[in-house]
């Protein structure tokens, strides 16, 4: 709790620098965020799926996850909840993004999100 509000809210919000502003909340009074240089992006040599050609998936994927505006930062790399990808498969895809999708979910069993990286 900072001046009353929960950070853990806060800080789940786009707009953190101007949500402290607006509630008179010292910057000085809540942890840094800090960036880092990164060295090496490690992803699998195989896609998971095809954002331009799995179209019932990104349908849903947008529609239930909001996928498409994730990527609008810029880095390529999105979080989907694990359970999203597990309610994925029960559509009607391509049996090579179910079974990639299931792979996914496999390595990734004790993980709450599956981190994608998109290019």
């Amino acid at each position: 709790m900072i001046g009353g509000w929960d950070v853990g809210i806060i800080l789940g919000s786009s707009c953190f620098t101007n949500s402290l502003d607006i509630l008179g909340i010292d910057r000085g009074d809540v942890m840094s965020v800090r960036a880092y240089r990164v060295k090496q992006i490690d992803f699998e040599d195989s896609e998971s799926f095809n954002l331009w050609h799995d179209r019932k998936l990104m349908d849903f994927l947008d529609g239930e996850y909001d996928f498409s505006e994730s990527l609008n930062g810029g880095s390529g790399m999105v979080e989907l909840p694990t359970e999203a990808i597990k309610e994925a498969i029960k559509l009607d895809l391509d049996e090579d993004t179910v079974k990639a999708l299931q792979r996914d979910i496999e390595v990734c069993q004790d993980e709450e999100y599956i981190t994608y990286y998109c290019f």
